[in-house]
């Protein structure tokens, strides 16, 4: 099944590419989520990367975006940090 996604290319917009299995999906983020997701990509703990994207907006629901994410199956692994 092929499915579009419509966008602005005259405006900034921000997407994730993932894959469950085999089929692949385009999701829209908000530039709050990518600051976020690119923050957790290099490095930073989960607090500091939810205070990123609260500082970019300030209406930034931790609870939608990590229900979201995890349904989308993103998260590949995780890291202890002392």
């Amino acid at each position: 099944e092929v499915q579009s996604v419509d966008v602005d290319l005259q405006t900034l917009s921000f997407a994730l590419i993932s894959r469950d299995w085999w089929r692949i999906q385009v999701t829209e983020l908000s530039q709050a989520e990518f600051t976020a997701l690119c923050a957790l990509h290099q490095g930073y703990c989960l607090s500091e990367a939810l205070d990123a994207a609260m500082n970019i907006d300030g209406d930034f629901s931790v609870p939608d975006a990590l229900q979201r994410w995890f349904a989308l199956s993103i998260f590949t692994g995780f890291i202890c940090k002392d």
